[in-house]
């Protein structure tokens, strides 16, 4: 028996039904999903499918899209959220986390900083890092 979380019991039972109670990466976690025609494929990853070392597998219902923080899914309507299995789902917070640490900072600022940057030595402020 499938037990829905307590808080969006109704949306998360609408996502599973729709998922066909199977996780729906493609790949998106970084793993290919590869099935025995090693071509890639769906997560085989179902709910409450018993996995060694980890226990039973409770499938998450995220947002599809990924710049939304997970904790809105409660919010969302079914047809926005996809269920991702943990290991998936912890797959795809880390590629977007390599992907905002690859990004160049942004240099473009309201004000441009080297019009504030103060060197001590100079003479033209000498009281500068004073007491």
């Amino acid at each position: 028996m499938t037990r829905p979380p307590m808080v969006g019991a109704e949306v998360w039972q609408d996502v599973m039904t729709l998922a066909g109670d199977r996780c729906q990466c493609q790949g998106a976690c970084g793993k290919k999903h590869a099935g025995p025609d090693r071509k890639p494929g769906r997560c085989e990853r179902e709910q409450e499918e018993y996995v060694k070392g980890r226990g039973r597998i409770r499938l998450l219902a995220i947002p599809r899209d990924p710049s939304l923080p997970f904790h809105e899914a409660a919010r969302l309507p079914a047809r926005r959220l996809i269920a991702f299995c943990p290991e998936c789902s912890d797959g795809v917070r880390r590629a977007i986390g390599r992907a905002a640490k690859a990004q160049a900072p942004q240099v473009d600022g309201l004000f441009a900083a080297e019009d504030y940057l103060v060197n001590p030595a100079d003479a033209k402020q000498p009281d500068v890092g004073a007491a």
